[in-house]
């Protein structure tokens, strides 16, 4: 693949001819690139590389050189670039089985998405990191969008809240509806335009004392929290 010079204050991006960085042909074409940390990790399909370093200056005569990378998975790759996202656990990112995490060592793969893995069908059109959240969301074209929060390692999904492209604006979460209208994210405030956002939970099953002839109905579940808004 090939990388830019330095990039500047004010600068356009700017390439030099020696800027190459040759990848073992296995496992076929490049499909995501992310940085973590000093490293640099390459994507492809079946196959998980990784370099690292600064690379040359400006020049690319002088400076650090990249090594050649190498390879770290042949379990697992990446099948969609839109869904890689960097966070303080490693790297998430949608294989051909679901969503998986790069550790941050980068040196293993865990299946992070079990839990969502009946979603695996739907294409994910982008995936960010929530600034003051820990949590990640995988916004989908339809369906269900997916929302990993890392602090509780839990996954929870959102419907209606479909689009295809997402970024972060002063710490905002900002969206683009498949009819092209751009919506954000509002803290502490519950409603669609003028329609309510519900939240709907499933629990466990629910046992009384196993005293012998016990039995009850539960009527009413009171979540102890705070009060937003009706």
């Amino acid at each position: 693949f090939r990388y830019s010079k330095i990039i500047g204050a004010n600068k356009e991006v700017a390439f030099f001819d020696r800027g190459f960085l040759e990848v073992d042909q296995l496992g076929g074409p490049i499909t995501g690139i992310e940085v973590m940390d000093e490293k640099i990790i390459i994507f492809k399909e079946s196959n998980i590389f990784v370099t690292a370093g600064n690379g040359p200056d400006n020049s690319g005569l002088a400076g650090d050189t990249f090594p050649p990378p190498q390879l770290i998975s042949s379990d697992s790759g990446c099948v969609n670039a839109r869904s890689i996202v960097a966070s303080s656990l490693g790297i998430f990112y949608q294989s051909k089985k679901g969503i998986y995490l790069l550790n941050r060592d980068a040196t293993s793969t865990v299946y992070i998405g079990a839990p969502v893995e009946q979603f695996n069908d739907q294409v994910i059109t982008a995936a960010t990191l929530i600034p003051n959240e820990d949590k990640i969301i995988f916004l989908c074209d339809s369906g269900r969008t997916l929302v990993y929060n890392f602090y509780f390692n839990e996954w929870s999904t959102y419907s209606k809240f479909n689009g295809v492209g997402a970024t972060i604006i002063d710490d905002s979460y900002y969206f683009v509806s498949a009819t092209g209208t751009a919506k954000v994210v509002v803290p502490d405030r519950f409603r669609d335009g003028s329609s309510p956002v519900r939240l709907n939970l499933t629990s466990g099953w629910l046992t009384a004392d196993q005293a012998p002839g016990t039995r009850f109905i539960c009527k009413s579940i009171y979540l102890l929290g705070k009060y937003r808004s009706s």
